[in-house]
């Protein structure tokens, strides 16, 4: 294993964003379910709704506190000038910088293993199948390391406080138009799926 990724893994499960997070997304999973579990006899689409509310929950983690805590991540190497003392392992910057993209990635991947229960609790709401959960989840896994990539790369840019200020900013509002448009993109390909399987069926 790289060493860099349990370092991040190691580094990163200790801090109390990743626990607040965590419990956030939980919490609302958890409210998204009671109020999906009191209303599920008055639709046919409950499910396909519940289903949009737990992705949307679960991509805000993903596609925006992720990438953003990447782009920190690479960050704080250059603002605390430790980068240095990394290359020096001899690990070399590709396995570097991939150790740190695998680390977050898995940690897309625990968020997701934890959210996983109440995706599949959308199914038995009826209103929406297992193909379209399953596009909508490897989409959003998809775009989660895309945008962890591009985070981390621009992280690399930054020289200077200026750029480093400047970028920071970049980087948010970047994150924030990519989350909203990826879940938005997501919603309308699992519902044109979802209806075309109606429409075979």
């Amino acid at each position: 294993i790289n060493p860099i990724v349990v370092k991040e893994l190691r580094q990163h499960l200790r801090t109390r964003t990743f626990w607040v997070f965590f419990s956030l997304m939980l919490l609302a999973c958890l409210g998204i379910s009671m109020v999906a579990f009191v209303q599920a006899d008055e639709s046919d689409k409950v499910g396909l709704v519940t289903f949009f509310a737990f992705y949307t929950a679960l991509s805000g983690v993903q596609h925006f506190v992720i990438p953003y805590t990447a782009y920190r991540s690479m960050a704080r190497e250059q603002e605390d000038e430790t980068w240095v003392l990394l290359s020096l392992t001899g690990l070399g910057p590709r396995r570097i910088l991939a150790g740190k993209l695998t680390s977050f990635v898995l940690q897309g991947l625990l968020y997701a293993s934890a959210a996983a229960p109440f995706l599949l609790f959308s199914y038995y709401l009826n209103g929406i199948d297992l193909p379209t959960i399953a596009l909508a989840i490897t989409l959003g896994a998809a775009f989660q390391i895309f945008l962890v990539s591009v985070s981390v790369s621009i992280a690399t840019l930054a020289e200077t406080k200026l750029v480093r200020s400047l970028l920071h900013f970049v980087v948010l509002g970047a994150l924030a138009i990519g989350a909203t448009s990826g879940i938005s993109i997501t919603i309308a390909l699992s519902e044109e799926l979802h209806r075309k399987s109606i429409d075979a069926e």
